[in-house]
């Protein structure tokens, strides 16, 4: 293309694609009560942990602080499917020993999943299907329900973890995710 000058230019398009593979946790939580319960009442909690994305999820943690109305039953956190295998089974509430945590002073439970999950800090949730099964993980506990007659409580957890580390100053993906579920106490 000439100008009104002697000057010529040349247009270029430079284009590239990057796929961006980015991780995705995604966790359900559920109750086992069923209708209206009487204070007083034990109920189950379960949290079904995905890596529902096409990247590992690395330092998987999910917190699970407990609302007023809720009291945690000592010793009954289970991690009863999913994966790895070596981290299946009963937690003890105690911080350090295992990969489940209840603190009482904040009224929090941690869990840290995937393979390689320890006391210190969250594993890896491999992209399903995993050989291992570390792409989800089932959590359950227990709390008696304390909320005043004709209330309700809703009780949040929330998901967390990171992708690769990136070579530029934004640093790694994270994702996160929340989920409720309530339980509605009897009048």
């Amino acid at each position: 293309m000439r100008t009104a000058s002697t000057e010529s230019l040349y247009s270029q398009v430079v284009h590239s694609a990057v796929d961006l593979y980015a991780p995705e946790v995604q966790v359900d939580k559920t109750v086992s009560a069923t209708g209206d319960v009487p204070t007083g009442t034990e109920v189950t909690w379960t949290l079904e942990v995905v890596n529902a994305g096409i990247d590992p999820i690395r330092e998987a943690i999910v917190h699970d602080p407990l609302p007023d109305g809720l009291t945690y039953v000592p010793g009954s956190i289970t991690y009863t499917a999913g994966g790895p295998t070596e981290i299946l089974g009963a937690k003890t509430d105690a911080p350090g020993d295992d990969q489940a945590d209840w603190d009482p002073s904040t009224r929090q439970l941690t869990l840290r999943v995937g393979s390689g999950a320890d006391a210190s800090g969250g594993g890896t949730m491999a992209v399903a299907p995993s050989g291992d099964g570390s792409d989800r993980l089932t959590i359950t506990y227990r709390t008696v329900v304390t909320a005043p007659p004709d209330s309700s409580v809703i009780n949040r957890a929330t998901a967390h973890g990171r992708g690769r580390q990136l070579q530029d100053p934004f640093g790694p993906i994270e994702t996160t995710d929340d989920a409720d579920a309530e339980v509605a106490v009897a009048p």
